[in-house]
């Protein structure tokens, strides 16, 4: 979070990658890391990194879109910026409770899946009690939650256990 120099950036994920950390995790919403990364990456062979982006979320200055078509715009670019033909990883970047209640209102932005541009589908939940809006666990394959040692709400709430139980991998 903050302002960072592209120098800095790509020192630490050089730093990174030198020692073995092959998750990254972006959103257009962080600046120029998708760009950043991408450049840095095609020394890389694909499948020895593990890409996770966000969609609905440009600028945390303005209002999210999961609007479907907005979604497939927003993955397209971020394919483009990071060069690469798929994503192993897409969240929904702090989905409102309205979206959470009915994800089939991006089932469209789903057949991009099926195209191949991202493997696995999951959402970035901003709150843990927002993870209790979820109707259906069908479309999801990982929940992104705030868990340390001073946040152990998924604990508590039983989210790591639901999420167990569903199938559905929990990232923190």
């Amino acid at each position: 979070y903050g302002k960072s120099s592209s120098k800095k950036a790509i020192r630490i994920i050089e730093s990174a990658l030198t020692r073995n950390i092959n998750f990254f995790d972006i959103s257009p919403a962080y600046g120029i890391s998708e760009k950043i990364l991408g450049k840095l990456l095609k020394k890389k062979k694909r499948d020895e990194v593990f890409l996770a982006s966000k969609c609905g979320i440009s600028k945390f200055s303005e209002k999210k879109n999961f609007n479907p078509n907005f979604l497939i715009q927003q993955l397209d670019k971020s394919l483009n910026n990071l060069e690469t033909e798929y994503l192993d990883l897409v969240q929904l970047h702090n989905p409102e409770k309205e979206i959470l209640k009915n994800l089939n209102l991006i089932k469209p932005f789903m057949k991009e899946k099926k195209k191949g541009k991202f493997r696995a589908f999951g959402l970035s939940i901003k709150n843990p009690l927002d993870f209790f809006h979820l109707k259906n666990f069908d479309l999801i394959d990982s929940i992104q939650v705030n868990l340390n040692i001073l946040d152990t709400r998924v604990i508590k709430l039983g989210i790591e256990k639901e999420c167990k139980r569903n199938n559905i991998a929990l990232i923190s």
